[in-house]
């Protein structure tokens, strides 16, 4: 089974983003959202391509990053509507 078929919108969620702050630091975004669907909208609509694959999502212990994000925003059961154009 897939971390995508356990992966909840409703339940709150949370976003890490690995980002570089100057030659060779690294640093780790957080930022907490009322549901996965609005973790992924904020993913894949604000942060865009390139970030997807420094992030992941965790939502009541499953975690998705990369093209997982993506799968899950563009799958039958993303609940919310879509503003990004593929």
């Amino acid at each position: 089974m897939s971390s995508m078929e356990h992966f909840n919108f409703d339940l709150p969620a949370d976003v890490f983003v690995d980002t570089l702050l100057g030659h060779h630091r690294k640093s780790l975004a957080y930022r907490r959202f009322r549901s996965g669907a609005e973790a992924v909208r904020f993913v894949i609509e604000v942060q865009g391509a390139a970030a997807i694959s420094k992030t992941v999502i965790e939502v009541d212990d499953v975690r998705i990053s990369g093209a997982e994000i993506r799968e899950v925003y563009d799958s039958d059961e993303y609940p919310l509507p879509r503003h990004v154009q593929h």
